[in-house]
């Protein structure tokens, strides 16, 4: 009987491990595992020069009723030193609002033919709209 009971304490033990492993294990970052779906921003590579990606976010950003802020800025890599050389810049972000939504459009050029896109939308600096995100994508695509 005692063998039974020891048995039993052994398997219940060993159960209730199993469930703390388990429940740390879906704690872990997905990033460990593989691509963090629930990381904010949406990326994609254009077959197009940046220029034509620009005139798509634009007309996008009409279609959408996103109410650009700003005057679009340029990115230049580098330190400030390299900037006042007058280097030719990288990359354009464009930004606008709709509602209570930021948007944050960074267009860089890969290649003289391919151009990547980051997309940001976010409400509050914790939260962001990744359905907004690929709806806005999907519009940039088939503008």
């Amino acid at each position: 009987m005692r063998v039974l009971e020891r048995r039993a304490r052994t398997v219940m033990l060993s159960l209730a491990a199993g469930i703390i492993v388990s429940a740390c294990a879906a704690g872990t970052p997905k990033s460990v595992i593989g691509p963090d779906p629930t990381s904010p921003g949406t990326t994609a590579t254009l077959r197009e020069n940046i220029d034509d990606v620009e005139r798509r976010v634009r007309f996008a950003f009409t279609a959408m009723e996103i109410a650009p802020f700003g005057s679009p800025r340029t990115r230049v890599p580098g330190s400030y030193a390299k900037r006042v050389q007058n280097e030719p810049p990288v990359g354009r972000v464009i930004e606008g609002r709709k509602g209570d939504l930021d948007v944050i459009v960074k267009i860089e050029p890969k290649t003289n033919s391919t151009t990547r896109l980051d997309i940001r939308v976010r409400r509050n600096p914790t939260d962001y709209d990744s359905d907004f995100e690929r709806q806005l994508l999907e519009r940039i695509r088939g503008t």
